[in-house]
Order: structure tokens, then C-alpha cells, then sequence
């Protein structure tokens, strides 16, 4: 089973707070149900940049893909 992280819920939960926000403007809403659903976690993923060693690798190989795989 997949968990997302808390900055891809947030995202996903953005919608409805920017929903509930305009409901609150028109007077719909007395408060956003959605303005603090998401804790505060540090679970991003710190990931290493690519190494001109792996850039090296990646050119030689895009000739193995199609041109519709490749980006413009």
C-alpha cells in the first residue's frame, strides 16, 4: 500500500481549502473545516543530483528511445 507524503496531501486537500476559502468570502462558510488537516512532518525525501557520470550515461542511451519518448 502507497502513503503519500503530507506535501502531496496538502496538494490534494488544496482544492477544497481554496473552495471552502471562496465559501467563506461569500459568506457560506464561518470557517475553513480544512485550514489545518495537515500536521507538520518532515517526510520529504532528500534525493542526490545527478552526477555528470550519470548525464554521460543518460545521452548515450537516448538513442535507444523514440522520439515520442523523448522530451522537446
Amino acid at each position: 500500500m502507497r502513503t503519500d507524503k503530507s506535501a502531496t496531501v496538502l496538494k490534494k486537500a488544496g482544492h477544497l481549502y481554496a473552495a471552502s476559502n471562496l465559501a467563506m468570502s461569500e459568506g457560506k462558510l464561518k470557517f475553513n473545516p480544512f485550514s489545518s488537516i495537515i500536521p507538520k512532518v518532515r517526510d520529504a525525501e532528500k534525493r542526490l543530483p545527478v552526477s555528470s557520470h550519470d548525464m554521460t550515461v543518460i545521452r548515450e542511451g537516448l538513442h535507444t528511445l523514440k522520439p515520442e519518448e523523448r522530451l522537446p
